[in-house]
């Protein structure tokens, strides 16, 4: 069992993404004399995984161009959950990775509202460039990573407010 997950509900899940699959593939639409499938014009991970993943790079390409047009430099951030998140911790509250994953979201948010934010574009009349993920521990537990892009000269002062909300973060905060 891998977090409350059984293996009859990986063969379920799989049973049923392998039949969308197939309806998906076997309806085909004609446009203009040429015929598509519903399978190759989903943008769905799942069922289309080549697709989604090539649009995710396109994504994350143009955000680095555009970055280096501005002169912005990439930082990579990681926010990991207190303890009461984690099954592992004396403190644990038995939260759901729903209620994991909407505490990061309030973190993050509340980052971003830092006055350091606010300076950087009333001073260089540009905001700060970001995308971010969530990824789980084995245990299910999410946590946040985020690469955002700064003027260089903005690096040591955001890394100092990053610091103050989330503590030591030698091993989360990495200046590439």
């Amino acid at each position: 069992m891998n977090y409350g997950i059984t293996e009859q509900d990986i063969d379920h899940i799989n049973a049923k993404l392998h039949k969308q699959k197939e309806f998906l593939r076997n309806f085909v639409l004609e446009i203009n004399g040429k015929e598509f499938s519903l399978l190759t014009n989903t943008p769905s991970a799942n069922i289309n995984p080549q697709k989604y993943f090539s649009e995710c790079n396109n994504r994350v390409n143009a955000l680095f161009t555009h970055a280096n047009t501005l002169g912005f430099v990439p930082v990579f951030l990681t926010i990991t959950l207190p303890s009461e998140f984690h099954p592992s911790s004396t403190s644990y509250n038995e939260a759901d990775p729903r209620q994991g994953a909407k505490h990061l979201s309030h973190l993050w948010r509340e980052f971003l509202d830092r006055d350091i934010f606010r300076r950087m574009q009333k001073k260089t009349g540009k905001k700060m460039i970001y995308f971010r993920t969530y990824e789980p521990h084995k245990s299910g537990v999410p946590h946040l990573h985020a690469m955002i892009f700064l003027p260089k000269n903005y690096v040591l002062p955001v890394k100092r407010v990053f610091e103050k909300n989330f503590g030591n973060v030698q091993k989360q905060y990495k200046y590439t």
